[in-house]
């Protein structure tokens, strides 16, 4: 959580963002940026960084827009261990993560983590590696919802319990096919 509580992220939404499109009022939503895997020798250990998730802020800020209460777990900034679930004080309703390719198995195994914790929940992956490939991330067993495009709108609907073939950009399983909303949300 950030130091100020979250009031820049209401600020941001409040000022920039359009009015609701879902009441998310008692809503928890938990959203996760998984950590770097920096192995010895690893080309991605001089690249490397601690930037936030600019797209999960942003989703962050449009959720608590719309009533949400949103905890952000950022693992690159904050550190990984796989006790991490017992420090979230609230049952989520709904988790959301982010991954591009290079970190898509660390989300993954976040993700397993996750449904561990919490069996019942809706787990859904947005980001680079989603947008591009969702129907290889909906393989994995412990990813409901791919969001592929920009996922504020998307993300709200679905936490509002919208009926998921109406929300675009949303990806899913149903009855053991595959199916994609025609539509991408590319605006913010």
């Amino acid at each position: 959580m950030p130091v100020d509580g979250g009031k820049m992220r209401r600020a941001v939404a409040r000022d920039v963002l359009e009015p609701r499109i879902a009441s998310l009022e008692g809503k928890r939503v938990l959203l996760i940026n998984p950590p770097w895997t920096l192995l010895k020798g690893n080309i991605w250990r001089a690249v490397a960084s601690c930037y936030p998730s600019i797209g999960l802020a942003l989703i962050a800020a449009y959720l608590e827009h719309c009533g949400a209460a949103v905890t952000l777990l950022d693992m690159q900034a904050e550190g990984a261990d796989d006790g991490w679930p017992s420090r979230i004080t609230q049952r989520p309703d709904i988790i959301g993560l982010t991954a591009t390719t290079v970190i898509f198995d660390r989300a993954l195994a976040v993700a397993e983590m996750a449904r561990r914790a919490w069996p019942d929940v809706p787990i859904v992956l947005g980001g680079v590696h989603s947008t591009i490939a969702p129907r290889e991330v909906l393989e994995n067993h412990c990813i409901d919802y791919v969001i592929r495009g920009e996922g504020e709108r998307s993300m709200a609907l679905l936490a509002a319990g919208v009926p998921p073939d109406g929300i675009p950009g949303l990806a899913f399983i149903r009855n053991g096919e595959y199916w994609e909303h025609p539509d991408v949300d590319v605006t913010v």
